[in-house]
């Protein structure tokens, strides 16, 4: 196979030519904010400004912080919100070149959860969020066992929870 080394598709045997890399670039920049609306931007920007200035977050932030967040909010933001929120944290995190806090396991159990808290009606959502929280602690299947043996009502068996992992949303019909 005769590959043509001039080509620039090759990238060998060219010089760097600045002018067209600055090109590209502009290029590539132009393509993203295309690529995503100004009304998104605008609702990641008042997201992340929730985070930091109304609840007190330090961004970067770490995955304890944003699940502390979370958790803070749970009872009372819609799960389209809350995913909003979370949404922009994520892209924050990956624009200004941070790890993404959001990319953790315990937020794979947290979209599960969030499914379960959808399922339920208002008044269920108050009564069962709590235990829905404890449910993220590792040692849950062992604070089930004790808190059912001493008789607790409300609380989320871990067959229960495993029923929902990896299942699409109910529609909450708000």
């Amino acid at each position: 196979m005769d590959l043509d080394q001039s080509s620039p598709r090759s990238g060998l045997g060219t010089a760097p030519n600045p002018a067209r890399e600055a090109v590209a670039a502009a290029a590539v920049q132009d393509y993203l904010q295309l690529a995503t609306r100004e009304n998104t931007r605008r609702s990641y920007a008042s997201a992340v400004r929730h985070f930091e200035v109304e609840w007190g977050g330090l961004l970067p932030a770490t995955t304890d912080g944003v699940v502390r967040y979370v958790a803070n909010y749970g009872a009372t933001l819609s799960a389209n919100t809350l995913q909003l929120r979370l949404s922009a944290l994520a892209r924050w995190h990956v624009d200004q070149g941070f790890p993404d806090p959001t990319r953790h396991p315990t937020f794979d159990r947290l979209d599960s959860r969030t499914a379960i808290f959808c399922s339920w009606s208002k008044a269920e959502r108050r009564r069962r969020f709590a235990p829905l929280l404890a449910s993220f602690d590792r040692m849950y299947e062992s604070i089930y066992a004790f808190r059912a043996g001493r008789g607790e009502h409300g609380l989320l068996s871990p067959e229960e929870l495993a029923q929902w992992e990896n299942k699409e949303w109910p529609d909450p019909r708000w």
